[in-house]
């Protein structure tokens, strides 16, 4: 008899394959608009109840400021450093999805891969809400 895999494995599976589909990803981590750390994926030493906290505030201004420009819908934010990025991807209204990544990192296939994974955790999330 097979268990029955719960939300949180199958968000870390996700996230583990976003993990998978480029060597520059040092961490991944899906969090709900509160701040609410919901899964994550890390290879290096990263503090992901920070990364967590931030992610969300970030996004909230910069929706805010999409908003106010009138620039329509927020894509996806950037926060480049001088040794890597931190990319924030809104997950329909409900959750953020951030990655961590090196400086060298190929960001246009990384944002397909995390269209993708949104996409997916999208999916769970709204499940979720729906019991």
């Amino acid at each position: 008899m097979s268990r029955r895999r719960g939300y949180k494995e199958r968000l870390e599976e996700i996230l583990d394959e976003l993990m998978a589909s480029a060597p520059e990803i040092q961490g991944c981590i899906l969090v709900r608009k509160d701040g609410l750390l919901l899964a994550s994926s890390v290879r290096e030493r990263i503090d992901k109840d920070i990364i967590a906290a931030l992610s969300t505030a970030l996004l909230n201004v910069a929706n805010r400021a999409s908003n106010e420009l009138h620039s329509g819908k927020l894509s996806h934010i950037i926060v480049a450093g001088e040794t890597g990025n931190v990319t924030l991807m809104d997950v329909g209204g409900i959750g953020v999805l951030a990655t961590v990544t090196s400086k060298d990192a190929n960001i246009g296939l990384l944002l397909l891969e995390m269209k993708r994974s949104a996409e997916k955790a999208l999916k769970i999330l709204t499940e979720i809400m729906t019991r």
